[in-house]
């Protein structure tokens, strides 16, 4: 994950660039968007058309409780706030899981972790579970067919709950089809984890990834790498 530009807070209203023609639409949106309030955790409340759109928060809410929310680029700057973004940052270094995170040291401060979502070439969704914040995972390194994902899930949904969320994501992600097309954007997703990280290794062969090889000589020790495929597409 290299370096990126740093998108200032005051800065929210600007009119985004142009989207690449393979950007799927559940992280763009192009239509006018009301102002609306945000809550006191820092999302910001859907109005009334937004449930109708393609990728909406309101369209990715599962039976298990899981709710799924892009963050989207509209005219009007991110749907969600910045304090929000903020929020999650210290969710993640109050558990300690910062650096298992980016294990590559690319995200060390607040500053770090708002430049990489200000990015967009990251794209990120957060999940909800029974309302509660409890996963963020984003794709990037885009090319052709296939993708990088990464996520973190909050310690109180470790287990069993962190496999159906992880499998929700999973099963959005590969629902993306290219611009004006059905056609899937995405048939594999790759992951990778630091060699000897034997947790992470058990928990992408349940999630459905099927270890390819290690790297050596990355990240200290090397990296173990991972790929999962997508069969509807």
């Amino acid at each position: 994950m290299g370096k990126v530009r740093h998108r200032s807070k005051h800065k929210r209203d600007r009119q985004p660039s142009a989207r690449r023609s393979d950007t799927p639409k559940s992280h763009v949106d192009d239509r006018p968007k009301d102002e609306t309030p945000s809550s006191q955790n820092g999302e910001r409340k859907t109005n009334g058309n937004q449930s109708q759109r393609d990728g909406s928060s309101e369209s990715l809410r599962s039976r298990s409780g899981i709710k799924l929310v892009p963050l989207l680029v509209t005219e009007n700057g991110w749907n969600l706030n910045t304090q929000f973004i903020k929020n999650v940052y210290k969710k993640i270094t109050a558990e300690n899981t910062l650096s298992q995170l980016f294990h590559d040291r690319t995200c060390q401060t607040e500053d770090d972790f708002l430049k990489i979502f200000s990015n967009r070439s990251n794209l990120a969704v957060f999940a909800f579970k029974d309302g509660e914040f409890a996963s963020l995972a984003w794709l990037n390194q885009m090319q052709d067919d296939h993708a990088q994902g990464h996520y973190w899930f909050a310690k109180a949904v470790w287990g069993q709950e962190s496999v159906t969320i992880a499998k929700t994501i999973v099963r959005y992600w590969f629902s993306f089809t290219k611009e004006k097309s059905s056609e899937k954007l995405f048939k594999v997703i790759v992951g990778q984890t630091p060699t000897g990280n034997r947790r992470a290794v058990a928990f992408n062969k349940r999630i459905g990834f099927t270890f390819l090889g290690t790297i050596p000589k990355i990240y200290k020790k090397g990296v173990d790498i991972f790929f999962m495929e997508n069969t509807n597409g």
